[in-house]
């Protein structure tokens, strides 16, 4: 059953908005919990509706002239703990979608989703990220649609992946790419580039092996739908399953 849960981010809408003055203030999470979206004013109007959240291909970066480059903004992104953003490896070993430069709480920020690279398409991870033009803050995007700040320089606390995952034999990502390359029998209703891929920080067995859980999100302009859970085989067999429906603890093998 899809779980929805409120968005009061930016996205879609906020590559409308114009470039505002900065703000020396730290940004903080937004806590409202009405449908809402941001504008460029900084105050808040009724969501836009139920249109999904699109990711078009080759954005031209652009930003105010005394901003950081997008490319020491990634740099910025790759020094932060990869927990922060859902993520099961480290944000260097994630390429970076450039979304859109972003108004946010009166700052303008590179807004940024991390993604890996697998059968010809982008298959965006984690959730995603805000880093100041100023360079100043990294923002992540909660499970609230909220936005939270991020200790910059802290990626050496990141988990060694073989700690985390003792008993797979090929890694998160590889897993990832799974998904890429047998799309079809994952039976989604859009393209698999529209999806954002949590992943769980354990494997979990299915029908008695150790599994990497991905959870797709589909972004919306005024919601996520987080929905149902793949399977993938730690193995390397990259097999698929998925449990079945009233039947949590029974999987079956999408093929």
């Amino acid at each position: 059953m899809k779980k929805k849960i409120m968005l009061a981010c930016l996205l879609t809408s906020l590559l409308l908005c114009g470039c505002g003055a900065k703000s020396d203030k730290q940004p903080s999470v937004n806590e409202d919990s009405n449908h809402v979206i941001l504008v460029s004013d900084n105050d808040y109007v009724t969501s836009m509706g139920d249109k999904v959240v699109e990711k078009p291909k080759d954005q031209k970066v652009s930003a105010p002239a005394d901003s950081i480059s997008f490319e020491q903004a990634c740099t910025l992104l790759d020094g932060c703990e990869k927990k922060d953003f859902y993520l099961p490896e480290s944000l260097k070993s994630y390429q970076k979608y450039y979304f859109g430069t972003v108004e946010y709480n009166g700052s303008q920020y590179y807004s940024i989703y991390p993604y890996i690279e697998a059968n010809g398409k982008h298959i965006y991870a984690g959730t995603n990220c805000l880093v100041a033009v100023s360079g100043e803050y990294v923002l992540a995007q909660n499970w609230m649609g909220g936005y939270e700040n991020i200790e910059l320089n802290s990626a050496d606390k990141d988990k060694d992946i073989q700690k985390m995952y003792p008993d797979a034999k090929i890694s998160p990502n590889e897993a990832l790419a799974v998904l890429a390359q047998k799309e079809k029998a994952l039976g989604l209703k859009r393209p698999i580039e529209d999806y954002v891929f949590e992943t769980d920080e354990k494997l979990i067995e299915a029908n008695a092996i150790p599994c990497y859980c991905f959870t797709p999100k589909l972004e919306y302009t005024d919601h996520i739908d987080l929905l149902k859970v793949y399977y993938v085989t730690a193995d390397g067999s990259n097999t698929i399953l998925t449990s079945v429906t009233c039947s949590p603890a029974e999987f079956t093998e999408l093929k």
